[in-house]
């Protein structure tokens, strides 16, 4: 995947989840009293539901590379 298209998944990928949230927001099934510490947790969960299946298992030769490259390159 280039560049280009990197940035356009993670574009569309964000903009699902946003608009995922603000749904819930209109809605009213965020309790107004949420802050920063629970829509941070939130978001973060709706960002893990999100995520490849693939890479949940830590023992898949495809997810020890990535954990070896974040760990290697400090990101």
């Amino acid at each position: 995947m280039n560049k280009r298209d990197q940035k356009r998944f993670v574009r569309e990928l964000m903009q699902t989840v946003r608009q995922s949230v603000f749904d819930n927001i209109d809605r009213g099934k965020i309790p107004e009293e949420w802050d920063g510490h629970e829509l941070r947790q939130f978001l973060r969960d709706k960002f893990s539901q999100s995520g490849s299946s693939i890479m949940q298992d830590k023992g898949n030769q495809r997810r020890r590379n990535y954990d070896n490259h974040v760990l290697t390159t400090n990101l």
